[in-house]
């Protein structure tokens, strides 16, 4: 049993603590405090349940602490053992520090320069100095509650779960308080971004179970694309809808090499600023499609699309897309799923998603690529013959094997090497004057398109 003394001690520390809980975490919604939205706010919901359930059980004053925890209502030890249950092996401290490094990251932590005081900045110093006290006094109070009831045989088997003394280990969120300042914030940094990766980068691959970031090169802006308009506008219209709307229907995407299936979908997706781009292998659409799909799940402020690119439709085993997507399991509203393909996909498949294919490439998409191209340099109505001009010059450069294919990939390096070459613009331009006009070859472009198909046993 506690005295009066140890009574009030731990109402005042437990006082003090929900009131930085609040501050840290809580906004007032229709005159009720409610905790914020943030990426990890389940097992603060939970905490925040242990610290009321304890103030409550403080405050009984015609009951004993054994009557208090023989109630048919939770008590604190119920919500405490839930707490372990679901978070275990994480310590409450390792809880509890991710919860203020996501609160302090979204304020102040990656605005300021690394030659600022982090102490002078005002914000980052409030949020810090409730930080702490959270962190360490939050796990105290708990801890001395539970050691004042002083639970023990005489009140029946121990109701505290095993592990409870390994999740309340002590912890801190400044591990060295006399370090330079400079270091300070250099420390809480490396911290928040193992808490959080997400914040710093919107490219990241999926290896060994991690989400690591990525730097793309030569990726095009969605300005930059040609031709195609009725395809760019169906992309447009699925992120647009995922990223305003929240409509996550899976998009399938198939079509022969080269036709812009990843450089679309890369594009389109980093169009949007509230975008991540999850780039796993094909493989993970097994098995690990499960794993992926949980870890950014719990992120729920996150907009994530992850990007299956160059998928064997054949050779994959679906049974857990088909599980997860449309099955037993609805798929969460922060995460999209786009799958490319050179194949068509299995029609237990398709019919779980939005299809999307590709126009074969053939003389007039070529032409209505450079048509694009020439409107974009500045040519409000490029003419014909040029347009055609240069499009036959292309495809006789693909048959003297300056392009491994015909495709839009390989037109737009053409394009690119046309814009830098004042001669090769200049002739072009010559030469759509003549009264004789060369058109590019539709029986190239067959024979192109029928390799391709063979090379990769494709049906189209």
């Amino acid at each position: 049993m506690t005295t009066q003394t140890e009574t009030n001690k731990l109402k005042k520390s437990l006082h003090t603590v929900l009131k930085s809980f609040s501050t840290l975490f809580q906004i007032p919604v229709n005159g009720i405090l409610e905790i914020r939205k943030f990426d990890h706010r389940e097992p603060f919901i939970m905490y925040k349940q242990v610290l009321l359930a304890i103030e409550k059980e403080l405050n009984c004053i015609s009951k004993s602490q054994k009557e208090a925890i023989k109630s048919s209502d939770p008590d604190s030890i119920d919500y405490f053992n839930a707490l372990i249950s679901e978070y275990e092996p994480q310590t409450l401290s390792e809880i509890l520090t991710t919860g203020v490094l996501d609160i302090m990251t979204a304020g102040r932590l990656f605005l300021i320069e690394d030659n600022v005081d982090i102490h002078e900045d005002e914000i980052l110093h409030y949020q810090l100095n409730h930080a702490e006290i959270l962190v360490k006094d939050g796990i105290e109070v708990v801890k001395n509650y539970f050691n004042s009831i002083k639970i023990s045989k005489k009140l029946g088997p121990a109701r505290l779960r095993p592990s409870a003394d390994r999740f309340l280990k002590a912890g801190m969120l400044i591990n060295d308080t006399k370090q330079s300042k400079k270091s300070l914030a250099e420390q809480l940094r490396s911290r928040a971004l193992k808490v959080d990766p997400f914040r710093t980068s919107r490219v990241f691959r999926f290896i060994n179970q991690e989400f690591v970031s990525s730097d793309l090169v030569s990726i095009r802006p969605v300005a930059d694309f040609f031709g195609y308009k009725e395809i760019r506008d169906l992309f447009y219209k699925y992120f647009t809808d995922f990223s305003v709307k929240g409509e996550n229907f899976p998009l399938l995407i198939s079509s022969l090499p080269g036709l812009g299936k990843t450089h679309f979908t890369i594009s389109y997706t980093l169009f949007f600023d509230d975008l991540t781009l999850i780039l796993p292998e094909p493989g993970d659409l097994e098995r690990p499609l499960e794993t992926i799909i949980s870890q950014l799940a719990r992120r729920k402020n996150r907009k994530f699309v992850i990007f299956f690119d160059d998928v064997d439709t054949r050779k994959i085993d679906w049974y857990n897309f088909r599980t997860l997507v449309g099955g037993s399991f609805v798929l969460p509203d922060n995460i999209s799923i786009v799958i490319a393909s050179n194949y068509e996909f299995p029609a237990n498949i398709s019919s779980r998603g939005r299809g999307l294919t590709f126009p074969i490439f053939d003389e007039i998409a070529c032409m209505e690529m450079v048509g694009d191209f020439l409107r974009q340099m500045g040519m409000h109505n490029p003419p014909e013959s040029l347009i055609a001009v240069i499009a036959t010059d292309y495809v006789e450069e693909f048959g003297q094997n300056a392009f491994e294919e015909l495709s839009p990939r390989t037109l737009v390096r053409y394009l690119e090497q046309y814009d830098n070459n004042s001669a090769k613009r200049a002739k072009m331009l010559t030469m759509s004057r003549e009264q004789m006009i060369a058109q590019p070859d539709s029986q190239v472009f067959y024979e192109a398109n029928l390799s391709i198909t063979e090379r990769l046993n494709i049906s189209v």
